[in-house]
């Protein structure tokens, strides 16, 4: 557990002030996209994620959405939106996504990386070396394949809530004041 360090936190990534990007220097948002940005069974995004691209793009924050999920699901969800992708991205062990990063000339230490999950998204992130944000899942409804990770993750939220090891919380304007 030691090894799942989370800097940040809050409830989605909805509730993040727009201040919170500009006075921490974030000029990337890598963002996981089922149960982060919408819900697994979304084929398409919703309205409150596209206007967060959106959002993200006129703030010249470059928008990234890395998900294990199948070439087929990310291509056809981020078709019509203004963001890079990386599908399958097997995030347990991180290579691709650092791959990706270092071949696009994407800074680390300028990067957000956003998810809902400890063993897949806040496990790559702490190996890169990054800046996590740990939201919680947007449904309580998830896919067959994150059911058992999913159980393993309230286990440790709770050891790492009891120990004060959750980061700072960001939701809203609270986050430093």
């Amino acid at each position: 557990m030691c090894r799942l360090k989370i800097d940040y936190n809050c409830e989605s990534i909805y509730d993040v002030d727009d201040d919170f990007y500009l006075k921490n220097h974030i000029k990337n948002l890598i963002i996981d996209l089922d149960q982060t940005l919408d819900s697994p069974f979304s084929k398409t995004p919703c309205k409150q994620a596209k206007d967060f691209i959106l959002k993200m793009k006129e703030m010249n924050i470059r928008v990234i959405i890395v998900s294990n999920n199948t070439k087929k699901r990310v291509i056809k969800y981020c078709h019509d939106l203004p963001v890079e992708y990386i599908y399958s991205a097997r995030k347990m062990f991180s290579n691709r996504i650092y791959r990706y990063l270092l071949n696009n000339n994407i800074s680390i230490s300028d990067s957000l990386f956003v998810g809902d999950q400890l063993l897949t998204d806040c496990l790559y992130v702490n190996r890169i070396k990054g800046k996590f944000l740990l939201v919680q899942p947007l449904t309580e409804k998830d896919n067959i394949f994150t059911k058992v990770n999913r159980k393993i993750d309230i286990i440790i939220r709770r050891k790492k809530k009891k120990n004060n090891q959750l980061g700072l919380y960001i939701g809203g304007k609270s986050y430093g004041r």
